[in-house]
């Protein structure tokens, strides 16, 4: 009877290995930001580091950064404000020079999970002119804190995409989708503190650099060694409830 219950749990190890894991999506609040309805472009001049941005329900923060004059982040009708093309919906996050904006907290990172982000991004050439790449991460500090502006230290993203300005500025204001990745082991690490999504201008001294990102969608896979372990644990308790 052990010998056969051994080949049968082989035979559903070996299965479940090869069985695709689906990715599970983890909402973000306002992803494409459609709310406020800006009529044009939402002006933040002034806003202070670490603020929730202006009538988005506490979704989006202003992580800090921006080296120019005027308004660092903020939302805008994509074609009729930006001249851009092939966002979500019709309007877009902005985000200029040095700036970054970060998402509300995710929840709790996970073990053995693999996280990921995808944005829509996009340079602006319709005369107030990007001139430098920007970047997209998924992000965690220990404070836990919606808005802390450590999330924009490179330090503290737990994977990244840097997307060149020449990149931006051969799709010529249309949005693509750019990803980053990363996985959790056992322990360790950021496991517990919570996952956020930063969207970042880079940085261009003396000069702007208006980005449009949107449709940020993030979303988490369970490793396949722990999805297996688990059905395992339920094949093995059945075969000694069976032997009772």
């Amino acid at each position: 009877m052990m010998n056969r219950l051994t080949v049968v749990l082989a035979a559903v190890f070996a299965a479940i290995v090869c069985m695709p894991v689906s990715a599970a999506s983890i909402p973000v609040g306002n992803h494409s930001f459609e709310t406020p309805d800006v009529g044009g472009f939402q002006d933040n001049g002034g806003i202070a580091d670490g603020a929730a941005l202006p009538d988005m329900g506490d979704t989006w923060y202003y992580l800090g950064g921006f080296s120019a004059n005027g308004s660092p982040v903020g939302v805008e009708e994509t074609a009729g404000n930006g001249g851009q093309t092939g966002g979500d919906g019709s309007q877009n996050g902005y985000i200029n020079v040095g700036a970054a904006m970060g998402s509300a907290n995710l929840g709790a990172i996970e073990a053995n999970r693999t996280y990921s982000i995808t944005v829509g991004v996009t340079g602006r050439f319709n005369g107030f002119n990007s001139t430098a790449g920007a970047s997209i991460a998924l992000a965690s500090v220990a404070s836990g804190t919606a808005g802390d502006t450590d999330l924009a230290n490179p330090a503290n993203w737990l994977a990244s995409q840097s997307i060149d300005f020449a990149t931006l500025q051969a799709a010529g204001g249309a949005f693509n989708d750019y990803q980053a990745g990363f996985s959790t082991g056992d322990s360790g690490g950021a496991i517990g503190q919570q996952l956020v999504a930063v969207l970042m201008s880079q940085d261009n001294s003396g000069m702007n650099n208006p980005i449009g990102f949107d449709n940020v969608r993030v979303s988490v896979v369970p490793e396949p060694v722990s999805v297996t372990l688990f059905v395992l644990g339920g094949l093995v308790a059945l075969g000694r409830a069976r032997r009772k």
